[in-house]
């Protein structure tokens, strides 16, 4: 047999197993698609299950301990409705805790929808909801001029200026003179917002902590929340390709900051 022969026996060779080997990778990847599939409609299932077979008997619970309170509260001693009204509180944080829950274990499986807008509309907006907050508690807004245009979903980013502006005035708010700036910067590839604040800041040895779920610092624990916001936040942000940080020190302020891609 001739060389040129031989050559195109091997090629033929080749190319089945190539063939071969490119349908064995489309089957593994359709059945890895399905096992994915798979995996979502239990993650579904498991919310729904959450939301409804937990939420449900504490709000039985909870409607229990009012109508006890509303019927029996003169026959009660001052210890027992101050352990009434700490189990109510308890059961009020039990359910915002399920729904904090399920708002970060859905986050990757929500509808994403990137578009252009306009970041100063977004923040106005925003400023404009926390108002009456920032009225109350004397807080001084500086927002930095000409916030950009931003790609990106426009709910999901929402949440994140929401969840740092609403931290922002949290933890100020007992300064006699509390200040959150707005701003950003420009880099090569992306844009970097940052929302800082004069209040309580953070210990350095607890940086780390800052964006997990349910996690909350010893000097945040006589303020609202459950520690989901941030944990929030970083997954929004690294759903559009940024990244999230932090930098602060005990009781100078915190500066938080995320990435966005660059609009080309």
């Amino acid at each position: 047999m001739c060389i040129a022969g031989i050559l195109g026996i091997v090629m033929t060779l080749l190319v089945l197993m190539f063939w071969r080997y490119r349908k064995g990778k489309q089957r593994q990847i359709v059945a890895q698609n399905r096992s994915i599939q798979a995996m979502m409609s239990e993650l579904k299932a498991f919310n729904y299950s959450v939301s409804h077979d937990l939420k449900v008997p504490l709000v039985e619970m909870y409607n229990a301990l009012l109508r006890i309170d509303k019927s029996e509260r003169q026959k009660l001693s001052d210890t027992s409705q101050a352990n009434m009204q700490r189990i109510s509180q308890a059961i009020l944080n039990t359910r915002k805790m399920i729904d904090e829950m399920l708002a970060y274990s859905i986050m990757d499986n929500q509808d994403f929808e990137p578009q252009q807008f306009d970041s100063k509309e977004l923040i106005e907006d925003l400023l404009y909801q926390f108002s009456d907050s920032i009225q109350s508690k004397g807080v001084n807004v500086r927002v930095m001029p000409n916030f950009p245009q931003v790609f990106g979903d426009l709910s999901m980013l929402r949440q994140v200026f929401q969840n740092l502006i609403s931290n922002a005035i949290k933890f100020s708010q007992h300064r006699e003179f509390p200040i959150i700036e707005l701003g950003y910067k420009k880099e090569k590839n992306s844009i970097i917002f940052s929302v800082s604040d004069n209040g309580i800041g953070f210990d350095e040895q607890y940086k780390n902590k800052l964006f997990r779920l349910f996690q909350r610092l010893p000097t945040q624990e006589k303020y609202e929340g459950i520690g989901a916001g941030l944990a929030i936040v970083k997954r929004i942000v690294e759903r559009h390709g940024g990244t999230v940080w932090a930098e602060g020190s005990f009781e100078n302020g915190a500066v938080f900051y995320f990435s966005l891609p660059k609009l080309s």
